[in-house]
């Protein structure tokens, strides 16, 4: 396995209290199933090893990793228009009223949704009950929402709660204007984007460049504030940490790449090793994100 590339981060409010054996089941009974030919996508669960094994979750030393599939029919929009436009010019009544339309884009719909091919999408993720987190490798909200929530119908409840700590992109805003030091274990790299505080819409993207800078620090003073800032973590990680406390676009370095296992014919063991190496680094960020954002 492969280190997770972006970090979603759920806090659970209270103990994990499922097995992997209890969670295995609970997943199992919400297989990923066949899309059907008028579904535009469906979603469930499936193994982390992949296609060939019907193992739901990998647990080690009471982490416990699992997968979340999607599955959609691909349709792009312009084709659906293209076909519903060519109908409507063969229409004899023009022009063409709006009930008509959506009938005619419905029969297209209906036509061309069992022929179109199907996508699957994996997400990646575990829980780690003695940290108390949720982490899912992916950037989207959505997608995260979309496995959260079916995770919690398959175990009929999970309590979790998207992490709050209120001035944050202040904080960071702060850190970038030599206004407070920075905290241990971070450096700058050369990555921030900048927000308006008064019209959000209003940005300033910075790559490559000396963050310490006079310009960036002009933005600042003149009422911009940090929404994205990338970082080096302990000389092992960097990331792009957003104002959610959010990790995007993670890669390691050469301090944690000596430490990956060598390749094995054992597969199992050589991912039972990259998922402890991970979720060790993992836990000492978040907890290093906690004290960063913590309160003085």
């Amino acid at each position: 396995m492969a280190f997770f590339k972006n970090l979603w981060i759920y806090e659970l409010t209270e103990p994990f209290r499922f097995t992997a054996d209890e969670l295995e089941a609970a997943l199992a009974a919400k297989e990923l199933g066949q899309c059907g030919a008028l579904e535009r996508s469906t979603f469930g669960f499936s193994s982390p090893f992949g296609r060939d094994s019907d193992v739901f979750v990998h647990a080690v030393e009471g982490r416990l990793l699992f997968r979340f599939s999607v599955a959609e029919r691909v349709l792009p929009a312009s084709v659906v228009n293209d076909e519903v436009a060519d109908r409507l010019s063969r229409q004899d009544e023009q022009p063409v009223r709006a009930a008509k339309r959506r009938e005619v884009k419905d029969q297209v719909l209906l036509e061309l949704l069992p022929k179109a091919f199907v996508r699957q999408k994996h997400i990646a993720a575990y829980i780690d009950p003695e940290v108390g987190i949720l982490v899912i490798d992916t950037s989207s909200d959505k997608a995260a929402d979309e496995l959260q929530s079916a995770l919690r119908d398959a175990l009929g409840s999970l309590p979790l709660r998207i992490p709050d700590r209120p001035g944050s992109a202040a904080r960071m805003s702060a850190w970038v204007a030599g206004e407070r030091p920075l905290p241990a274990n971070m450096a700058l790299a050369d990555e921030c984007e900048l927000r308006d505080r008064s019209d959000r819409t209003s940005v300033v993207r910075c790559r490559g460049q000396n963050l310490e800078s006079a310009e960036i620090r002009s933005h600042i003073r003149a009422g911009m504030e940090v929404s994205l800032l990338k970082v080096e973590w302990a000389e092992r990680l960097v990331f792009v940490l957003t104002s959610e406390m959010g990790v995007r676009r993670l890669r390691v370095t050469d301090l944690v790449i000596d430490q990956f296992p060598e390749t094995s014919d054992d597969l199992r063991a050589e991912m039972d090793a990259m998922f402890l190496l991970m979720a060790g680094e993992f836990k000492q960020l978040w907890g290093d994100i906690n004290r960063w954002f913590g309160d003085d």
